[in-house]
């Protein structure tokens, strides 16, 4: 009797025992597909929403207030000021989300503008424009449109000089100070444009943009009257003078 109880006793223990096993090895299991889970875990991440661009490109500006200031240049023999001037452009954008475009952009055409030859005397219009860039982006297949606004600043400067004038001597310029002149005026800047941009995948070297922008700038007022530039920049007032205001439509292209 004592051993069929034996018997009974390993018969139970070893039937315990195997389905003790049985669940430790389910749970070893369990736990070897969820890690092997966690670690080959492909499902797509969240891509970072904002991206930033650094571009250059080429502008072209026409001026719409010209006509009194070329109008009393004609009248003191000077040459008249292009409507139409070719510029290059500078701006950083930073495309936040889905749709927010912040940025800012300079404008100029410094270092392509030339004199006009007048009956005596020559003329050169200068201009510098500094706007912050706002404007909401609407996807449009592989292109996006933004329709946007900028507020800032603008300089404009008018140099005078005589016609074939290329050079001074020291002691000419003591005594004929008033042949070469150059006036500024700095204004407020506004500004409303549409943007039809492309973003262009380039591998390692990340994605860049390529942007085309039309619009218009106008001036509402100025910071005080012309003036002569000089050492403290205008130290001259210059009253009654037309507006040299760069105001007008521009057309800027730019890649980065």
């Amino acid at each position: 009797m004592v051993k069929i109880k034996r018997v009974l006793i390993l018969i139970l223990l070893s039937v315990l025992s195997l389905h003790a096993q049985e669940d430790i090895e389910q749970y070893l299991l369990t736990d070897s597909l969820e890690i092997e889970a966690l670690v080959n875990d492909e499902s797509p991440q969240e891509k970072p929403g904002f991206k930033a661009f650094t571009s250059l490109g080429l502008t072209g500006r026409q001026f719409a207030k010209h006509s009194d200031l070329n109008q009393s240049l004609l009248n003191q023999g000077y040459g008249q000021i292009p409507e139409a001037s070719p510029g290059w452009t500078y701006a950083i954008r930073f495309d936040i989300k889905d749709h927010v475009t912040l940025g800012f952009s300079y404008q100029s055409n410094l270092f392509l503008s030339n004199f006009q030859q007048g009956v005596t005397q020559s003329s050169k219009f200068t201009y510098f424009s500094f706007l912050l860039n706002f404007g909401y982006r609407h996807n449009l297949a592989a292109f996006h449109i933004i329709p946007g606004m900028g507020l800032g600043f603008s300089q404009s400067i008018l140099s005078l000089k005589p016609n074939q004038m290329e050079s001074l001597a020291w002691d000419d310029l003591f005594a004929n100070n008033d042949l070469v002149t150059a006036i500024n005026q700095t204004d407020l800047a506004l500004s409303a444009d549409i943007s039809l941009g492309k973003y262009v995948q380039r591998g390692e070297k990340g994605t860049k943009l390529l942007n085309l922008k039309v619009g218009m700038i106008f001036h509402p007022f100025s910071f005080g009257e012309s003036g002569i530039s000089g050492g403290e920049f205008t130290f001259v007032k210059v009253t009654e003078a037309p507006s040299l205001s760069n105001s007008g439509l521009f057309l800027a292209l730019t890649w980065g």
